[in-house]
């Protein structure tokens, strides 16, 4: 293996260590974005059930109605981290495949990520369905506060 490495331009090894650094943080931004819609959640949905207990309906609607845009914009922020991280893995992936290293983590980290996502619902559980959730509990907290039910 040791050969193997020598073989291989340091400017290559540069940007291999780079594309996985750099996936590393969209990855790890994702995964913020994902933990900062569970905390906007959590507050929101209980400023809501208050102001619903409290009989305050206009601002039970508007916080309801921003709940559901601010998780509309956490998704958006989230996919195109995670797009961004994607990208990344599959360049590193491409390196692994051109210098036949005897470790692909890449390259199994990507096969991985498009087994469980390309299906229709791998993409709305894995990649949406935290998001998904939070917009259809202030939607139903909107329909609520709007004496729907």
């Amino acid at each position: 293996m040791d050969n193997q490495l020598y073989k291989i331009p340091l400017e290559i090894i540069e940007t291999y260590k780079e594309a996985c650094a750099t996936a590393r943080y969209y990855s790890s931004a994702a995964l913020s974005i994902r933990v900062s819609a569970i905390a906007q959640g959590i507050v929101l949905m209980s400023a809501v059930g208050f102001l619903l207990r409290e009989d305050n309906m206009l601002y039970a609607q508007y916080a309801a109605l921003f709940g559901i845009l601010f998780t509309i914009v956490l998704l958006f922020l989230h996919e195109n981290y995670q797009r961004k991280c994607s990208l990344f893995i599959v360049e590193a992936s491409h390196i692994e495949q051109k210098f036949e290293l005897p470790s692909f983590p890449m390259t199994k980290l990507h096969e991985d990520h498009l087994k469980h996502v390309k299906s229709f619902f791998g993409e709305l559980f894995i990649t949406k369905g935290l998001f998904l959730l939070l917009a259809i509990g202030f939607l139903v907290l909107l329909l609520k506060s709007l004496g729907v039910f």
